[in-house]
C-alpha cells in the first residue's frame, strides 16, 4: 500500500491534482489492487512524459498498448511494478469500438472534460486521490460495461445500482445522449427500472437492428 500512496502523491504533484481514478476504488481501499485488478487513472496528455519518467525511478516498467485508436483516442500507458501493482493510465475516456473490439475510439471530449471538471477529493487511508462525481462514475461504468466488457459483471451491476440512487437524472441523461445516441432513452430506462443487467442487450439489439 505504501507504493500506491507514493504513486498517487507523484501523480497529484505532477498533474497539480488534475487526474481522476476512474473505477474500482473499493479494491484500492481494501488493498486488493494487483497486476490483474489494476488501478485505472485518467491523466491529461500533457503530464504523461513527466509522470512516466518519474514513475520509472520508483521501479515501474512503463509501456504503451499497441491497439488501433481512432477519432483522437490514444493508447493506454501501463505502469507495472514487481510488487504486483499496475496503474493503467488513459489520457481521455476512450472505449472499444462497437464494430471492432481491438479498436479504441474517442466518443466525445465532453466526457473527459466532465470527468475532470466534476471530480471530488477522496481520503485514501490518510492520503488522497481524486474520484469521479456520482453522475460521471455511473455513466462511465455503463459505457465500460457496454463498450469494453460487452457484459455487466456482478460488481459493476451492484455499483451502478448504488450510484443510481444518488444520480441527477438530467445530468446522467445528458451524458448518455453523448455516449449512446438513439439508444440513450432505453438504456436510461433500464437503469431507472433496475434492469441494469439488461443494458448491454438493450444496446446491442439496437446496433444489430
Amino acid at each position: 500500500m505504501e507504493l500506491i500512496h507514493k504513486t498517487f502523491d507523484l501523480i497529484d504533484r505532477v498533474t497539480n491534482s488534475n487526474y481522476v481514478v476512474l473505477r474500482n476504488i473499493d479494491l484500492i481501499l481494501s488493498q486488493q489492487s494487483s497486476m490483474e485488478n489494476d488501478i485505472d487513472v485518467l491523466v491529461p496528455r500533457e503530464f504523461i512524459d513527466g509522470l512516466s519518467n518519474e514513475a520509472r525511478s520508483f521501479g515501474y516498467e512503463v509501456y504503451s498498448d499497441v491497439n488501433r485508436c481512432l477519432y483522437g483516442a490514444e493508447s493506454h500507458i501501463h505502469f507495472k511494478h514487481h510488487d504486483d501493482i499496475h496503474f493503467d493510465i488513459v489520457t481521455g475516456l476512450y472505449y472499444r469500438s462497437a464494430e471492432d473490439i481491438n479498436t479504441f475510439v474517442n466518443v466525445d471530449i465532453k466526457l473527459t472534460k466532465s470527468m475532470l471538471n466534476n471530480k471530488k477529493e477522496f481520503n485514501l487511508n490518510g492520503g488522497k486521490m481524486f474520484v469521479p462525481s456520482v453522475d460521471d462514475e455511473l455513466s462511465h461504468l455503463v459505457a465500460h460495461c457496454i463498450f469494453d466488457k460487452r457484459m455487466v459483471t456482478d460488481r459493476y451491476q451492484k455499483r451502478i445500482e448504488e450510484l443510481s440512487k444518488e444520480m441527477n437524472d438530467d445530468n446522467v441523461k445528458s451524458l448518455f445522449d453523448i455516449m449512446f445516441y438513439k439508444v440513450s432513452d432505453s438504456i436510461f430506462k433500464d437503469i431507472k427500472n433496475n434492469n441494469i443487467d439488461k443494458i448491454y442487450t438493450t444496446y446491442s439489439s439496437f446496433i444489430d437492428y
